[in-house]
């Protein structure tokens, strides 16, 4: 074999085995976007609750049969639009059976990073799609959990009540409020 044959294999086989190996580990990894991805969606559609928090300033109340002894979470499917900062005033309720067990009023706004903060348990989300100072403006779009809580073995009924009040100039376009039981399966 000749040195310049010898060469260019020492170069190819180290490529070709280092492509490969890349090649499988983007195929695992797409593989692994569509399953996690496959599994969001079906946690999401077992909301026991699904309700549209639209026309802003209305009051929204739903009440439902939690899993008793589990854990719930209030998430916001949600589409806003403005030529400044993307926020809005929530009020949230959770009352199990004659018992609040949370109430409360959170102003929430987006950073510069197209995420929303503000919300008590608003670390995870899904879904996140963000155009911040682009011709249109901001636009922001996510599902985005609002809140968790424990519903004890004792209690069989749960009401929710809710209220969004959009920031100055902020136009809410979508504002859904989605209770599922369970931990979201990230």
């Amino acid at each position: 074999m000749s040195d310049d044959v010898r060469l260019l294999l020492y170069i190819l086989a180290p490529t070709a085995i280092v492509l490969l190996f890349t090649a499988g580990i983007l195929f695992q990894s797409s593989r692994f976007v569509r399953n996690l991805q496959a599994r969001n969606r079906a946690y999401l559609s077992s909301a026991m609750v699904s309700k549209s928090l639209l026309p802003v300033d209305s009051l929204v109340e739903a009440s439902f049969r939690p899993r008793a002894g589990d854990s719930h979470s209030i998430w916001l499917d949600l589409s806003l639009a403005s030529r400044g900062t993307l926020g809005f005033h929530i009020f949230l309720s959770v009352q199990l059976g004659h018992t609040a067990s949370f109430d409360g009023t959170y102003a929430v706004e987006s950073d510069s990073e197209g995420s929303l903060g503000g919300l008590p348990d608003g670390e995870i989300s899904f879904h996140h799609s963000s155009s911040l100072g682009g011709p249109d403006g901001n636009r922001l779009e996510m599902i985005k959990r609002a809140l968790c809580f424990d519903v004890p073995a004792s209690f069989t009924g749960a009401t929710i009540r809710a209220r969004v009040t959009p920031m100055p100039g902020v136009e809410i376009r979508r504002m859904n409020l989605l209770v599922i039981p369970g931990a979201p399966p990230l």
